[in-house]
């Protein structure tokens, strides 16, 4: 009797032995009694699994934002290797001696449409495109 009686002042919150003047005697005692083990049910039932999956959207949230970033890293490393090594071949004075041969009008339409920047571009996408497969 000792046990359960310590049992009892251990688990049990003090709000239980209020309870016993305030709502009825000994049914109010053991309502609240069994409220305080549902709680302690839900707890474990509810609460906890809810928690972990809690977590682990963290987890693939950051997964994903690590994945993203790494991506959006080598991009940028690729990029830069490009830009190296295109000004290293210096394509630009090539494209700039090809478009010399070229008469004056498709020059001056070409040049206002801006076809030559984007020849351009699309040489360094490619070259990008290139050197981040090698990343890869």
């Amino acid at each position: 009797m000792r046990y359960l009686t310590l049992i009892i002042f251990l688990f049990l919150p003090f709000s239980t032995f209020a309870a016993v003047e305030t709502v009825g005697g000994i049914s109010g005692f053991f309502s609240q009694v069994m409220n305080y083990l549902h709680s302690i049910a839900d707890f474990f039932l509810n609460d906890i699994p809810l928690a972990i999956v809690n977590f682990q959207v963290y987890v693939f949230a950051w997964l994903l934002k690590y994945k993203l970033e790494s991506t959006l890293w080598a991009i940028n490393q690729s990029m830069s290797i490009a830009t190296t090594f295109l000004g290293l071949i210096s394509y630009t004075e090539l494209l700039n001696t090809l478009v010399s041969h070229l008469p004056n009008d498709v020059k001056a339409v070409a040049g206002s449409i801006g076809i030559f920047q984007a020849l351009s571009i699309i040489i360094e996408a490619y070259i990008t495109k290139f050197i981040y497969a090698m990343f890869n």
